[in-house]
């Protein structure tokens, strides 16, 4: 079974260097894609770069930023991990959304010396909605902070109480990491000696495993009608399904729209009795425009 992990941040805050790093490290990706990555950044001019080995796009590798969610499969152990890398920048949030819309776990990466930014707490409030169980915050460019443990402590300290305040004091690990070395990814080296907690694929080992939850509440029945919260990443219009674990219905009425980007309670009708689950998405012309839980 393939376990999804949303890679959540700001932009140049590390998440693709971050995926790039552990597709090198545990041998996910052939050399041939390897090299095909460093001639492409040759080619343009560039130094490469560890979140090359994602870049799909040409205009992805001129302007250094990801446009589109990129999914990553890697071997830790006899678990395979399906990285989901998705835009920081506020622009592109829609494609977030829909990337992140399957996972129960997440990385949070944050740059040592920016900090939380408005983006990352938008992240924040989005897994909250989604029903992300945990998150491992990984404090990134830890080598660019002369691997001080001073400074990992007052980040951690602050990241933490800012992470209680979404509902996840319980759910996170906080680990330094320097995804552009590798450093406390898989191995450790004396930089960081002072850190006595987990490297970061061993928290993904020990935290992140195949979920066990119940999709359907034991009081729910079938249903045609419902009010749930809801976020839409498009105007819902005609023709909408909805889709939940248990089977898709036809949506003959939704009303309570209001804007794209906000939580917001709508009612629906649907062509047929159905039993909603925990969380349901809704599609039009086939692709998720909105992510709705009961």
């Amino acid at each position: 079974m393939t376990i999804p992990i949303v890679v959540l941040g700001e932009k140049n805050h590390g998440k693709s260097t971050l995926i790039g790093r552990l597709l090198y490290e545990t041998s996910s990706l052939s050399k041939d894609r390897i090299s095909g990555a460093k001639s492409a950044a040759k080619k343009i001019g560039k130094r490469f770069e560890w979140a090359h080995l994602l870049d799909s796009f040409q205009y992805e590798r001129e302007h250094e930023m990801t446009l589109d969610t990129t999914r990553a499969l890697v071997k830790l152990g006899k678990n395979l991990y399906e990285f989901i890398d998705v835009p920081g920048h506020r622009e592109l949030i829609k494609n977030m959304l829909t990337g992140a819309s399957e996972a129960r776990f997440a990385i949070l990466v944050i740059d040592i010396k920016e900090g939380i930014k408005p983006q990352t707490l938008r992240h924040l409030e989005i897994a909250e909605f989604l029903g992300i169980e945990k998150i491992i915050v990984a404090v990134n460019k830890i080598d660019a902070a002369g691997y001080s443990e001073d400074r990992f402590k007052k980040a951690a300290g602050n990241f933490s109480g800012i992470l209680a305040g979404h509902g996840f004091r319980k759910k996170i690990s906080i680990i330094p990491i320097s995804a552009f070395s590798g450093n406390n990814i898989i191995k450790r080296t004396t930089r960081l000696g002072w850190f006595k907690g987990s490297t970061l694929a061993a928290a993904i080992l020990k935290d992140f495993k195949a979920p066990k939850k119940n999709i359907v509440a034991p009081w729910q029945s079938k249903t045609s009608t419902a009010r749930p919260v809801c976020i839409f990443i498009d105007a819902p219009k005609s023709g909408l399904i909805l889709e939940s674990a248990t089977g898709a219905a036809p949506v003959r009425i939704a009303a309570g729209f209001q804007k794209v980007r906000c939580l917001q309670q709508v009612a629906l009708i649907l062509d047929k009795p159905l039993l909603l689950g925990n969380k349901f998405v809704i599609k039009q012309k086939g692709k998720i425009i909105g992510i709705c839980r009961i």
